[in-house]
């Protein structure tokens, strides 16, 4: 709807420059206020609300010619005819203009939210994808192996009763198995600091016992001929006091310290029945190697003691199919049952590497050999017969 607008006349007709300009400023303000009043109006009108109006003006409107084109008005009505009919027609303008004005402002705040949706559609997009790359970092912490989880600690009690206690925490350890396991790390870490000191201590030592020894052996190396110097200076007067030398090689000496004391008996029995019959058709030999013996007797001796790391427990951890990550790594280093028995089995029939040979001169350029060797697992002597010409061997 339109209002009517008066034409201010003076009675002159003209009007003075005052009100001239008092109406322009009062035309801008009310011209200024009119359009701010109208996008409001737009603003809060509805789509229904345009449509009935402009259905109501335009009903009218169509009325009006109507009525013109059929001469229904008359010639007095005339001009309210036309004014109305112009007012009906601004009417619709003014309907268009404020819908036309509604839409913008509508579809600029739709835009507007379109923005801020696909903005935040994105930003959406961006920490879902963050979200993702984070998981996968956490499955791929979850899956790393590290090497620590293949380090042997001490047990876990020992741990508690060994450690001090800035190191073991026990109140707090107990409870979280993730500080106990770096509390066991520190403390493994620190005891075996403290092994490979010892080590290289003892091994600084060893340097110098073997530095030690070498130097000795050198010497005895060096005693050794002055020794058989000695000797054979002295075999003029042995023979000329008739004593007799030992049958058995003097180069044995060493070697009959290890001699067992079975065979010895025999050397002393052989020996003295020798010297009562004055057989000179018996020859006495001592065989074998001083370290070979050596290591025979240390290796007999700890196959024979009880060791403490027997695996007694692999067929009860076979039958039940379970093993610990700890177990299976000191099951590499303990002997097995089995292995023990093999090793006992061949310790017991193996013959000491010190044995007798005894050479018997007998007619017709015929020599008997007997090997006296001694078993010590069976604690008997063993006799393998040998002759010059025929061999046979008789146990």
């Amino acid at each position: 709807m339109s209002a009517k607008r008066a034409r201010p006349t003076t009675a002159g007709g003209l009007q003075s420059p005052e009100k001239k300009k008092q109406t322009e400023e009062h035309t801008i303000k009310t011209v200024s206020e009119f359009y701010e009043r109208e996008d409001r109006e737009a603003l809060s009108m509805t789509a229904a609300s345009i449509e009935e109006s402009f259905l109501q003006h335009s009903q009218a409107f169509k009325q009006k010619l109507l009525d013109s084109c059929n001469d229904l008005v008359k010639p007095a009505e005339a001009s309210n005819f036309e004014e109305s009919l112009l007012s009906l027609f601004i009417s619709l303008r003014r309907l268009n203009r404020l819908a036309q004005y509604r839409n913008r402002q509508i579809r600029d705040r739709v835009n507007q939210e379109r923005a801020v949706v696909e903005e935040r559609f994105l930003q959406l997009q961006n920490v879902r994808s963050e979200i993702e790359h984070l998981q996968k970092e956490i499955d791929r912490c979850y899956d790393f192996r590290s090497a620590d989880e293949d380090i042997e600690m001490v047990p876990l009690e020992e741990f508690y009763a060994n450690a001090p206690p800035s190191i073991s925490q026990e109140e707090i350890t107990r409870k979280d198995p993730h500080r106990q396991h770096l509390a066991r790390l520190n403390w493994e870490m620190q005891e075996r600091k403290n092994l490979v000191g010892t080590l290289q201590e003892r091994e600084g030592r060893k340097n110098v016992l073997i530095t030690d020894i070498t130097t000795k052996e050198h010497r005895l190396k060096s005693l050794k001929p002055r020794i058989e110097a000695v000797i054979e200076a002295a075999r003029p007067v042995q023979e000329l006091m008739g004593l007799t030398c030992n049958p058995i090689d003097v180069e044995k000496e060493r070697v009959l310290s290890l001699l067992p004391q079975e065979l010895s008996v025999i050397v002393i029995q052989i020996e003295a029945y020798c010297d009562i019959v004055k057989e000179s058709g018996i020859i006495l030999k001592c065989k074998g190697d001083y370290e070979s013996a050596m290591k025979f007797l240390e290796s007999r001796q700890r196959v024979f003691e009880i060791p403490e790391d027997i695996d007694d427990e692999d067929n009860q951890d076979d039958m039940n199919g379970k093993q610990s990550p700890l177990a299976r790594h000191d099951k590499r280093r303990r002997i097995s049952m089995k292995e023990l028995i093999a090793e006992r089995r061949d310790a017991i029939v193996a013959a000491h590497p010190i044995h007798i040979e005894m050479e018997i001169a007998c007619q017709d350029d015929i020599c008997v050999t007997l090997v006296l060797q001694f078993i010590p697992g069976l604690r008997s002597i063993g006799v393998i017969a040998k002759l010059n010409r025929v061999p046979t061997s008789v146990y």
